[in-house]
């Protein structure tokens, strides 16, 4: 390997800690931009900003309305930690200064929210009529939705499928059949889970269960807060003082219990292995990849307070600050998760073989788009 190949390598090296800084730097004006921007005049902007000098430059289509800018413009330069606001048609900021995208993805509530809303899972202007969500028209209202889209989808693969294979009417009204109690289960799940532990006696294991609000109504859900509160603080009154210092790891997987957070991530046990497969030692993982892979995993960390361990989610939770989405943050964190949870030999076979390239070219670059 040739010496500038050792020294592009070592340069990567640093874009991780570089991108860090950078985030640090930009954080709290990042964040302020991030909320300004959709209560601004839609123009179809692009926003980047630059924290080492200050400067927020942004480009719009050449029939974008001027009083549209400048009103861009003005709330800009308001925003703490901006010094020099710069704009321009199909406009693109200095390349030989770090700015960093500012981006916004949509909410975990605005994406699945409409879903709920559809499945009477949540309140909304329709189930106010009957007095809010229950778990009976939540079974109905999900039973009809699944019908349908099930019926919808069987009649399309008929016109798609050799006719042979399927009887023409038979398939959609078996799809019908599945969609519509594959629909009605969130219902039906609820409304057991009432019935079994309904806080009131005269509904547990009775048909009023269904028509119950539980848990939705606010007087509950303050008590739960309430009892929660109490039990924690009885807790930490009957343990012991040393049982209170817990070990990272446990409290990691305490704090974040359920399947979405597994595996974790051992953060520098594992970039250790990403630069490890360098093509300079050996490897076939390039280094701008080996260097956005890493940047991601100390991102998490960081964004988590400098944890050791990072789960999927956390690596999401990045996807959905980049504005490319959580599913898709997710999809990466579950990979990653995936290849650190790996015996070393296993790794190494991997990276031997240039599979261990190949999983994180063609799974990282989802997070950066």
């Amino acid at each position: 390997m040739s010496l500038q190949h050792l020294l592009d390598d070592m340069v990567w090296r640093d874009v991780p800690n570089e991108a860090c800084r950078l985030a640090k730097a930009a954080s709290g004006t990042y964040l302020v931009l991030q909320d300004l921007i959709p209560s601004l005049p839609d123009i179809n902007a692009h926003v980047w900003y630059a924290p080492d000098i200050e400067k927020v430059a942004f480009s719009y289509p050449l029939e974008t309305d001027s009083d549209k800018v400048a009103s861009w413009h003005i709330a800009m330069k308001q925003v703490p930690g901006v010094e020099e606001v710069e704009h321009g048609f199909f406009f693109l900021p200095q390349p030989n200064v770090p700015f960093i995208r500012v981006k916004e993805a949509l909410e975990n509530k605005t994406i699945f929210g409409p879903v709920a809303s559809a499945l009477q899972l949540k309140p909304n202007m329709m189930n106010k009529l009957w007095g809010g969500p229950n778990p009976l028209a939540s079974t109905i209202a999900g039973g009809l939705l699944g019908a349908g889209l099930g019926y919808g989808g069987g009649w399309l693969a008929e016109q798609l499928l050799p006719e042979d294979k399927f009887e023409r009417g038979k398939l959609r009204r078996t799809s019908a059949i599945m969609g519509g109690l594959a629909g009605a289960v969130p219902g039906a799940w609820w409304g057991l889970d009432n019935m079994r532990a309904h806080p009131d006696p005269s509904k547990q294991w009775s048909w009023k269960s269904w028509l119950s609000q539980y848990p939705w109504t606010p007087q509950q859900v303050n008590k739960t807060a309430n009892r929660y509160e109490s039990i924690k603080e009885s807790m930490l009154k009957s343990l012991p003082e040393e049982s209170h210092e817990l070990n990272e790891y446990w409290v990691k997987y305490a704090n974040e219990a359920g399947a979405a957070f597994l595996p974790m991530i051992p953060v520098d046990q594992f970039n250790r292995t990403i630069w490890n497969d360098l093509r300079s030692a050996g490897g076939y993982t390039p280094p701008p990849l080996a260097a956005a892979t890493t940047g991601l995993v100390q991102a998490a960390a960081l964004s988590q307070g400098g944890t050791n361990y990072v789960s999927p989610v956390d690596i999401a939770r990045i996807g959905l600050g980049m504005g490319t989405g959580y599913m898709s943050g997710m999809i990466v964190g579950k990979t990653l998760g995936a290849l650190a949870g790996l015996r070393p030999e296993a790794q190494q076979s991997l990276q031997q073989a240039g599979a261990w390239a190949g999983i994180l070219t063609n799974v990282v670059p989802l997070v950066f788009r």
